[in-house]
């Protein structure tokens, strides 16, 4: 910490001056500890990238979410803000979205109606997690049960038929709600393909990590049109436009 605070230069050449304090810089980065989050807030935006010295860092914003640094929400919250406002497909735009899952992660509701709103309008490929990590305030015991619970090895198979199996063996209903997707599994039927991949269950993965699998099949193309939400005890496998409008209807109402 104190090399790093430090103003007095270590070399005479500027270069190696700031190789040096990159790497003192990194190893405060690999430690992770509580005792450096002022200097973690300082990188919430990228100050090392000399042509976009403005630019969000997600990666500092996952580790003081690790830290549960709650005194750094409120910069995340302003980085996010300002930095969807460039617009869909640019750069920051990207890193909005990375900066949006781990605002979900935070669950603080005061950012879930701008995280709905961006969900709705961005094109990041990765739209669907900001629903998924949602999911964990909504209702806690089915997100742990999801979590802890291994469901028994199957084969390749539609994953229509992947989460019929999911249900039948955990008793936890899950609604497919697709549609124009043909949802045949080569491994099944080999005469015709289809449009949505097949499923699998490895036996070591938790029925959670089964369902984001199951999601992903149908993210293929394109990416971040489907999520699952938690819908009174129910997965409700749905597109991501169908998850903004049912948080608008029965959540977003009730925190407004």
């Amino acid at each position: 910490m104190s090399l790093y605070n430090t103003k007095t230069a270590f070399f005479a050449n500027a270069e190696h001056e700031k190789k040096f304090r990159w790497d003192v810089f990194q190893t405060l980065v690999r430690f992770k500890t509580p005792l450096a989050i002022p200097i973690y807030r300082q990188h919430l935006v990228d100050r090392f990238d000399a042509y976009n010295p403005h630019r969000p860092d997600p990666y500092m914003a996952g580790i003081l979410l690790d830290l549960n640094a709650t005194e750094a929400f409120d910069d995340m919250i302003q980085l996010f803000n300002d930095s969807i406002k460039p617009g869909a497909g640019s750069d920051a735009n990207y890193r909005a979205g990375e900066l949006a899952i781990i605002l979900a992660k935070t669950g603080d509701r005061r950012t879930w109606k701008m995280l709905v709103d961006y969900a709705e309008k961005s094109d990041y490929y990765a739209r669907e997690n900001i629903f998924i990590e949602l999911n964990k305030f909504l209702d806690k015991k089915l997100w742990d049960e999801m979590h802890a619970r291994i469901p028994k090895q199957s084969g390749a198979a539609s994953i229509k038929t992947i989460a019929n199996q999911l249900s039948s063996e955990t008793g936890l209903p899950i609604s497919l709600e697709y549609a124009g997707k043909k949802d045949v599994c080569g491994a099944e039927d080999t005469r015709e393909f289809g449009d949505v991949g097949c499923g699998y269950i490895t036996g070591s993965d938790s029925v959670f990590n089964v369902v984001r699998l199951i999601t992903s099949r149908l993210n293929e193309k394109p990416r971040g049109e489907y999520t699952f939400v938690f819908d009174h005890g129910t997965v409700r496998v749905l597109t991501t436009q169908r998850a903004v409008e049912w948080w608008r209807k029965n959540i977003l109402t009730k925190t407004d």
